[in-house]
């Protein structure tokens, strides 16, 4: 997977399909749950959520190529901010992917029992999705805080790319403040 795009590092652009397909999937969770709006939500869900859990692992990838290219001095608190960052966006990826499960399992009991499920199955699969909706927004939440952080509270420089590209600095908001009219 190429690291930058036009020169601009290819993990935000990444980070914004994984955020709105995540919120998506955990939003069509939610109507699954509903048994009225059950029927509209229930190809829609799985395929938004394997959406979701595709594009946070490419997410993920693309952190994991550029975080071996910030310039943080080990044991700094930009470097802990980032791997923390990271290490969020693996439990964030774990989520997505048990999200993605559950959304294939509800689709595979509705799609051979019509629409109808018997009142246990209906029960756990909404208390399951209902929990691991709320626990991946929330973690959605917690990963994007984290990494606006390393962006924002810090100069960082990115290293040197593989074609020998110079690094690219990293404004900080009181940079683009300062260029703003």
């Amino acid at each position: 997977m190429p690291d930058t795009i036009n020169g601009i590092p290819t993990h935000p652009l990444l980070v914004h399909f994984g955020v709105v397909l995540t919120l998506v999937a955990a939003l069509l969770g939610v109507l699954w749950i509903v048994p009225r709006t059950r029927p509209w939500a229930k190809h829609a869900f799985p395929l938004t959520a394997l959406g979701a859990m595709i594009s946070v692992f490419l997410a993920k990838q693309s952190g994991e190529g550029l975080e071996e290219r910030v310039e943080a001095p080990d044991g700094s608190a930009l470097s802990k901010l980032v791997e923390d960052h990271a290490e969020a966006a693996d439990l964030m990826f774990v989520l997505t992917l048990a999200f993605a499960v559950v959304a294939i399992v509800a689709w595979v009991l509705t799609r051979r029992q019509r629409d109808q499920m018997n009142a246990t199955a209906a029960v756990a699969m909404s208390v399951a999705i209902a929990v691991i909706a709320v626990a991946m927004s929330v973690q959605m939440y917690r990963v994007g805080d984290m990494g606006a952080k390393a962006v924002w509270n810090h100069s960082v420089t990115l290293g040197v790319g593989e074609g020998g590209e110079q690094g690219l600095p990293v404004p900080t908001p009181g940079a683009v403040a300062a260029r703003t009219p």
